[in-house]
């Protein structure tokens, strides 16, 4: 971290590609419940930290998550090329570019009072696509931990951790692992929610483990690139069941 369409056959099975392996992590459906985590068109990666709920956070949850619109210029890859490579799936709502596991991170926000935290690196992933896909593979097998820019300073504040990921080459995205790594998460309650084309938690719950060793760790659930417009709904069941909402 911290790599050419040859035409529109390539670019399809680009996309196909991309999505069997966990890397699109791109919606055209935003949260009709908020956008506490939104970023602007203009630059998603500014320095940010916690956001805090303007209405309290009675459950003490933390919504940690990543997603790769906000780690690029989510302004350059909205465009002609992008759209056939992603089979249109990026969509613009109000100047916002929306990411799956923002949609999830917000609507949780949303619904339990918890506090918000978007995973970004200091560097950006390349806004073609096909890149970042190499890129993304090339960091996880010479297990290079790119540098963060957002940093959670003090978890004492939180009993519970949500945790919101893609699957990239069936295991936890390079960023998600230099998270993990520099956060102790010791004496939470950490639960894993986790898209993906296909693969589901593959052994991202096993490295979560292992990482925060002092952390209990639960699967959330595992939700599918096609289900997008199921995303409120199955989480609001997984809040409901958990007890989580406010």
């Amino acid at each position: 971290m911290r790599k050419k369409v040859l035409g529109l056959a390539c670019a399809m099975m680009m996309t196909a590609f991309l999505t069997a392996c966990g890397i699109s992590d791109i919606t055209g459906k935003s949260s009709s419940s908020g956008n506490l985590s939104q970023k602007k068109l203009t630059n998603p990666t500014v320095s940010a930290s916690v956001v805090h709920h303007p209405q309290g956070n009675p459950h003490k949850i933390l919504i940690a998550y990543f997603t790769y619109p906000e780690n690029t210029d989510a302004k350059a890859i909205h465009s002609d090329k992008y759209d056939v490579m992603s089979s249109a799936s990026l969509k613009v709502k109000d100047g916002v570019a929306v990411g799956n596991n923002t949609v999830i991170a917000d609507y949780i926000a949303n619904q339990t009072g918890g506090d918000l935290f978007s995973i970004l690196t200091e560097n950006p992933y390349p806004t073609s696509y096909e890149e970042t896909v190499d890129q993304g593979k090339a960091e996880i097998q010479n297990q290079e931990l790119p540098a963060l820019k957002s940093h959670v300073d003090d978890l004492s504040g939180y009993d519970t951790i949500i945790l919101v990921y893609p699957n990239w080459w069936s295991t936890l995205p390079a960023p998600v692992q230099s998270f993990l790594k520099e956060t102790d998460m010791s004496g939470k309650q950490v639960y894993a929610i986790v898209t993906s084309g296909g693969s589901g938690f593959s052994d991202t719950i096993q490295n979560i483990q292992q990482t925060e060793p002092g952390a209990s760790v639960h699967e959330g659930f595992a939700l599918h690139h096609k289900d997008m417009d199921k995303a409120e709904e199955m989480t609001q069941h997984w809040l409901n069941q958990m007890g989580f909402t406010q």
